[in-house]
C-alpha cells in the first residue's frame, strides 16, 4: 500500500491495484496492472510503477518482462517500462518526480524516465560474494 497525493493505492494477490480516495477511502479506480501477484509497487507525485508475476507455461510464476506505470492525474495508464531481465523491484526516484529505477534479483538496474522511456540508463550491482569459490577448498 503506498499513499500518493490525494490517493491510496492498494495492490491485491490477483494484479489489481485499488485507487482510493485518501479522505473518503472510497474506490476511485480499480487497475488490472499484472495476472499474478504484484511485487512490488511505488508511487509518487502523479505516477504509480508496479512490477508482478504472471503464470507462464511450464515455468510457474515468473517475474513480468515489463513494469507497469500508472498516470494517477489522469487516472489512465501509460505504456509499460520493458526490463528484459524480469522487474524484481521498482522505486520511483525520490528528487526526479518522472524517474523510475527498476531492478532484477541478480542485480541489474535500470533508470529510466517515464516521459521518455527511451532514455535508459543500465548498471549491474554485484550483489553475490564469490567466497564459496575459495572457501573449503583443501591447501596443496
Amino acid at each position: 500500500m503506498k499513499r500518493a497525493g490525494q490517493y491510496i493505492c492498494a495492490a491485491n494477490s490477483s494484479g489489481a491495484v485499488h485507487i482510493l480516495d485518501a479522505n473518503t477511502l472510497n474506490t476511485v479506480k480499480v487497475w488490472q496492472a499484472h495476472r499474478g501477484i504484484i511485487n512490488d509497487m511505488d508511487a509518487k507525485a502523479d505516477f504509480l510503477v508496479t512490477c508482478g508475476l504472471s503464470p507462464r507455461q511450464q515455468h510457474g510464476m515468473m517475474h513480468d518482462p515489463l513494469v507497469n506505470v500508472y498516470d494517477l492525474k489522469s487516472l489512465t495508464p501509460l505504456p509499460p517500462i520493458p526490463f528484459h531481465t524480469g522487474a524484481a523491484f521498482v522505486r520511483m526516484h525520490p528528487k526526479m518526480s518522472t524517474t523510475s529505477i527498476v531492478a532484477s534479483q541478480t542485480g541489474q538496474l535500470q533508470v529510466v524516465d517515464i516521459m521518455n522511456p527511451h532514455s535508459v540508463n543500465l548498471k549491474q550491482a554485484h550483489i553475490y560474494e564469490n567466497n564459496f569459490l575459495t572457501e573449503g577448498l583443501p591447501n596443496s
